[in-house]
């Protein structure tokens, strides 16, 4: 299996859709609760917020393979043998470990730059890769031994001269 791995940009742009998407859902429950429930909606908005994005990053992923934001940008989380992750796994590198990446200013996502496997600290603790999604091209089966992600070498891409 020879993967490549998803750098910072590409990252960013789908967590900038997730977000963008989840907003959204977010100020129209918000809304609807506000013009229903008046002042208590706030609380009651926030629970279902906050349940909105668990289910989201954690069930839905697990689910779907991926995210709306990484499907758009063709990038999956994988674990070290190129399989979905479990729900635990999403749950401990969505939630907890991107927690900690947040909380230490930030340091967590931006180790994506300089790390060779290009894993943020969340990616370390739940010992999972983002990866590019290849498309499918039909050919033989033909049997091979596949090597998990942590053996193989970083994927690089050739150097372009104008």
């Amino acid at each position: 299996m020879n993967q490549r791995y998803a750098g910072f940009w590409i990252r960013f742009v789908a967590v900038l859709i997730d977000g963008i998407l989840l907003g959204l859902i977010n100020w129209v429950i918000g809304l609807l609760l506000q013009n229903t429930l008046g002042d208590a909606a706030a609380n009651i908005a926030l629970v279902i917020s906050i349940g909105i994005s668990i289910g989201y990053y954690v069930v839905y992923q697990e689910k779907q393979g991926q995210t709306i934001g990484k499907k758009a940008m063709k990038i999956k989380v994988v674990t070290y043998d190129g399989k979905t992750p479990t729900m635990f796994t999403f749950f401990l590198r969505e939630i907890i470990g991107k927690f900690i990446s947040a909380v230490i200013l930030l340091i967590g996502y931006f180790m994506v730059i300089w790390d060779p496997k290009k894993q943020a600290l969340h990616d370390k603790i739940a010992n999972t890769y983002v990866v590019y999604v290849e498309p499918v091209v039909a050919q033989q089966a033909v049997p091979t031994q596949q090597t998990p992600i942590e053996q193989q070498q970083p994927v690089t891409e050739p150097q372009q001269t104008v």
